[in-house]
């Protein structure tokens, strides 16, 4: 994965869907995500299934591949909003955040 920096290390990833199956989570009351530029690959991935056991998600999120802070907020707001989420904005720690929840 490639992070905001421009730069990119080899991880081992694990898909959320995994982790939940393996270790037998059917809820999930709080998820951060704080992947460098890598989130709306992450966002993408699971299905609407794996996403609906998540309570609350907090999600720093930056520029990236030509998209300005604003249009990665709004990419990423229409992701969550199309998975049930709703979603607030701001700042932590001086970084932008999205918040996602579920009733």
């Amino acid at each position: 994965m490639q992070g905001a920096s421009g730069y990119s290390i080899d991880v081992e990833a694990i898909p959320l869907v995994d982790v939940l199956a393996t270790h037998s989570i059917d809820r999930v009351d709080f998820l951060k995500l704080d992947c460098e530029g890598s989130e709306y690959e992450i966002l993408e991935g699971p299905p609407d299934s794996a996403w609906r056991l998540v309570r609350l998600l907090a999600i720093e999120y930056h520029a990236v591949g030509g998209l300005s802070i604003e249009q990665g907020r709004e990419r990423l707001s229409d992701l969550l909003r199309r998975r049930g989420f709703r979603v607030s904005h701001g700042l932590a720690g001086g970084e932008p955040v999205l918040w996602g929840s579920h009733a």
